[in-house]
Formats: structure tokens, sequence, C-alpha cells
């Protein structure tokens, strides 16, 4: 009886482990690349786009998706490039598995003629990127870069003519 009471133990254990392991390699497969995330913080300039109209100091968006983007803010200013990337790479990680992906934020990031851009969807907490390091998705954990960008939009956000 001690018998199966170890051999039951044994098999829990590995069970939680493999658990621990599959979620952990889920969680990896949705956060956002090392090289895109490198190239968001060393990039020449970062744009952020949106269409949304500034409202009573703050930042309304018009539609669920991006169709006709109205309004830009063009960073080159190296403090405000790192906190765009700090705070959009924090909020990477979730689980990325909601199917609206009705993006209202672009990222286009450039540098020595690449460029990254990544769609971002902050109600279902997804992104979506592709350019020059290639194609890839994943989604967000929490949605602080949200107000990061919307701020930023604020104050420095030129509508497209």
């Amino acid at each position: 009886m001690n018998t199966n009471k170890h051999r039951f133990s044994l098999i829990f254990g590995w069970m939680i482990l493999t658990f621990v392991f599959l979620t952990s390699a889920c969680f990896l497969l949705y956060s956002l690349p090392p090289s895109v995330e490198n190239f968001l913080n060393t990039a020449d300039k970062i744009e952020i786009i949106t269409d949304a109209e500034k409202q009573n100091g703050t930042i309304k968006h018009r539609g669920d998706i991006i169709k006709k983007a109205n309004l830009i803010a063009e960073i080159t200013d190296n403090e405000t490039k790192k906190k765009i990337a700090d705070s959009f790479a924090k909020d990477t990680g979730g689980n990325g598995d909601a199917i609206c992906f009705l993006p209202n934020h672009i990222l286009r990031a450039t540098k020595n003629n690449q460029t990254v851009e990544i769609e971002i969807c902050y109600q279902c907490s997804r992104f979506e990127g592709k350019g020059s390091l290639g194609e890839f998705s994943g989604g967000l954990n929490s949605k602080n870069s949200e107000t990061v960008l919307n701020q930023i939009l604020f104050e420095k956000g030129v509508e497209i003519k």
C-alpha cells in the first residue's frame, strides 16, 4: 500500500512539473521577441499611429479598428522612445488567445532603413507585428502602455492630412 502512495505521489509530481513547463513555454511564445524589443530600444524613430481625436485633455478613439488613421506622433528623442519601448515590452507576455483583434494603435519603428510595425488591440490584449525582423504576434498581460501611448499622442500627435 505504501508503494501505491509513492507511485501516486511521483505521477502527481510529474503532472505538476509538466503543467508548469507547458504554461511557461506558452508564456514565452506570446512575449515580445527579444530582437524586436532590442529594435524598439535602439530605433532612430518610433511613430505612434491611431484613429482618434484629442478631446478634453485625453485621446478619444473613434472606432475599434484602424481603417483610416488620422493621428500620428513621430518620436525621435531617446527618453520618449525608451518610455514607449519599455512600457510595451513590460505589457507583453499574456495568453493572446482572444479572437477579436481590432487594433487601435500601431507602433512603427525605423532604424537604418529597416522597419518594424506592430498593431496593438488593447480590447483583446493581442499584438501582431511584421517587418524587417519577420512576423510575430503575442498577448498582453496588462494595458499600461496604452496610457503611455495615448499621453504621447495627446502631447505630440498631429493630424494626418
